[in-house]
């Protein structure tokens, strides 16, 4: 069972993270260096793994629920994860890159895919029999995994943009600002199901989930229609604009 749960982990953690990077950047080739891009990956895939010490260490502040609780869970996630990021970033070898936005997408994708693999498989590590519920647990967390991979593209691309343009702390307050809608919902999930709290029951997670999809897609497009075409070479951005307008003619 520890095999199979580490490649199903495995395969919900990386494999969206990945599709989420074509989505994001199939329409921006060109702009970026791919052998930076795939570093950039490489990188959030290691300090996702202090994302998911923060989970084991900040998670039970939320029990028994309390506003204090809830302050550190949603404000420590969003300040220490965007600080690591924003470490990466503002490094020499992405720092005031013009297409540093492009590696942040990647940085903050990578991120979640080690956030969401550990997180599934210390699910599946304290749930070994697969039942309908452990099932529907499962899926939660994937879909959770899925949302975030799209959130930290986007505040990943804010921080770069910061880098690039030379502001890193004021991009880093937005970026920081962009997460705490989704880390409150992302908080909420706790209480679905829970036996100590019933007045949440596991259908409460479904629009609690649907809430995370819309932001963070929100999110991931308002990056890709700001921060990404204006991190664009001048060239490549002209044969974007072509491109779209090709697609509205036809």
């Amino acid at each position: 069972m520890p095999q199979v749960g580490f490649i199903v982990a495995t395969l919900l953690g990386a494999l969206p993270a990945l599709a989420g990077l074509y989505y994001v950047l199939r329409g921006f080739q060109g702009g970026f260096e791919e052998r930076r891009l795939f570093i950039g990956f490489v990188v959030g895939l290691l300090i996702g793994i202090a994302g998911f010490l923060f989970h084991v260490f900040i998670d039970p502040v939320i029990f028994p629920p309390s506003p204090l609780g809830w302050l550190v869970y949603v404000a420590g996630f969003a300040l220490l994860e965007n600080l690591m990021m924003f470490s990466v970033l503002n490094y020499k070898y992405y720092r005031q890159r013009p297409e540093s936005p492009f590696y942040g997408v990647s940085i903050g994708m990578g991120f979640s895919a080690t956030v969401s693999m550990a997180l599934i498989y210390r699910l599946l590590a304290a749930y070994p029999d697969l039942t309908i519920e452990v099932g529907g647990l499962l899926a939660i967390a994937a879909v959770a995994g899925a949302g975030a991979i799209m959130m930290r593209a986007g505040t990943g691309a804010l921080i770069g943009a910061g880098s690039v343009r030379g502001e890193p702390w004021p991009w880093l307050g937005r970026a920081i600002l962009a997460q705490l809608p989704f880390a409150t919902l992302y908080m909420l999930l706790f209480y679905a199901g829970h036996p100590d709290y019933p007045q949440f029951p596991l259908i409460w997670s479904v629009p609690v989930l649907a809430g995370m999809l819309a932001y963070s897609f929100w999110l991931v497009r308002l990056v890709m229609r700001g921060a990404l075409r204006e991190a664009l070479p001048g060239q490549v951005k002209r044969k974007l604009r072509r491109a779209i307008r090709g697609r509205s003619a036809g």
